[in-house]
C-alpha cells in the first residue's frame, strides 16, 4: 500500500521516516525487510525533494519586479478612488443632501461593486 501511494506531503514523509526507522513491533521476515527497505528509499527520496524545494529561495527577476511595482501603484489608485467615493458619500450624508437608506440602497453598493475581489 505505501509503495504504491504518490503523494506523500513534507509533514507525512517527515512523519513515515520516523515511524520507519523505529525497530518493529515484531520480527519481520525477509519480504517484510524487502518492502520496507524500498519504502524507506522512495520515501526518503520523495522527502529530500520537498525539502531542498522549500529552502529554495527563488530570486524575482526585473519582469516580477515591474508586476509588483504595477501591482502596488494600480492598489494605491484603487484606494485612493475608493477613499474619496466614499468621503463624497460620508459629506452627502451629513450636509442632508441623501439620507441613510438612500447612501445604503444607491450609493454603497457602487463604491462596493467597484471593489477589487481578494
Amino acid at each position: 500500500m505505501l509503495e504504491a501511494f504518490k503523494d506523500h506531503g513534507l509533514v507525512n514523509t517527515g512523519h513515515l521516516l520516523g515511524l520507519l526507522a523505529a525497530p518493529p513491533l515484531h520480527t519481520p521476515d525477509d519480504d517484510e525487510l524487502a518492502a520496507r527497505q524500498r519504502i524507506v528509499a522512495k520515501v526518503t527520496q520523495v522527502y529530500d525533494r520537498r525539502r531542498k524545494a522549500l529552502l529554495e529561495v527563488k530570486k524575482a527577476d526585473w519582469v516580477d519586479r515591474a508586476a509588483a511595482w504595477g501591482e502596488g501603484w494600480l492598489d494605491y489608485i484603487d484606494s485612493v478612488h475608493r477613499t474619496n467615493a466614499s468621503r463624497r458619500i460620508t459629506d452627502d450624508l451629513v450636509n442632508r443632501r441623501i439620507t441613510h437608506g438612500r447612501a445604503s440602497l444607491v450609493s454603497v453598493p457602487d463604491v462596493m461593486s467597484q471593489a477589487a475581489p481578494g
